[in-house]
């Protein structure tokens, strides 16, 4: 699977680790394990910044979308991969970078344009969630985001 080939250790780890063991009743409610979190948060030691929640949707999607890219090319997927998770970590620093997804026109509901894909996210004063990845084409149906 391309989800577990990264070539960078510390996006391995996580990524192996949301994929194996994120537990169902945690898996069902949007949250990392907390082997993962750990990780993610150890990265980011001594700086204010907000936590990362990604819903079981998006990941699903985003492995759905690897594995079509690794068809062709496997070392294409693991790169989207992680200049995915690179382009959702400046959300941490900065939520606001997103324009407001025009079909929900909410402003705590917001996007980030990651080459032909969409990333949806909510955005609150404590966290962002980001709840799924769509490719640009796609229409975005509002009850996959809660609305």
């Amino acid at each position: 699977m391309a989800f577990l080939d990264g070539h960078r250790p510390e996006r391995k780890k996580a990524r192996q680790c949301l994929k194996e063991t994120m537990c169902s009743t945690r898996k069902a409610r949007g949250l990392l394990c907390k082997q993962c979190r750990m990780h993610i948060d150890s990265a980011s030691k001594g700086q204010h910044v907000m936590k990362l929640i990604w819903s079981p949707l998006s990941l699903q999607r985003i492995q759905e979308i690897s594995d079509y890219i690794a068809l062709d090319n496997i070392s294409a997927a693991n790169n989207w991969i992680d200049l995915l998770f690179d382009k959702v970590e400046k959300l941490k620093n900065n939520p606001e970078i997103g324009r407001v997804v025009p079909e929900i026109g909410k402003s705590d509901i917001r996007e980030l344009i990651f080459g032909n894909y969409r990333i949806i996210y909510f955005a609150s004063k404590k966290q962002i969630s980001v709840l799924t990845v769509r490719h640009f084409k796609q229409i975005l149906p509002t009850e996959e985001i809660g609305f």
